[in-house]
């Protein structure tokens, strides 16, 4: 089911509004322009995340993963984990 869409008055740079009507056709500019704005929210939306989540694992609560090699020795450990259970679950 798709959502509900509504009219909105936005304004473009003169330049791009004619990039707009020259390079999407008529009919799919609505589309266009809500898919790139979507994928420009999202990214704002993981930033915001980012931001939030800055600080969340220190040194002091953290102390395993002080250097880049105690780092990578993590990530190969829970990669290790997950193409176990990936196994299992092909197999089961």
């Amino acid at each position: 089911m798709s959502e509900k869409a509504i009219r909105t008055h936005i304004l473009f740079p003169e330049g791009l509004a004619k990039d707009l009507r020259r390079l999407i056709s008529r009919g799919r500019r609505s589309q266009f322009v809500s898919e790139a704005t979507r994928e420009r929210l999202r990214r704002v939306k993981l930033g915001l995340a980012l931001e939030g989540a800055a600080g969340a694992w220190g040194d002091k609560e953290h102390p395993d993963l002080k250097t880049s090699d105690d780092i990578e020795v993590w990530i190969r450990e829970i990669r290790g984990r997950d193409n176990k259970r990936l196994r299992e679950l092909k197999i089961g």
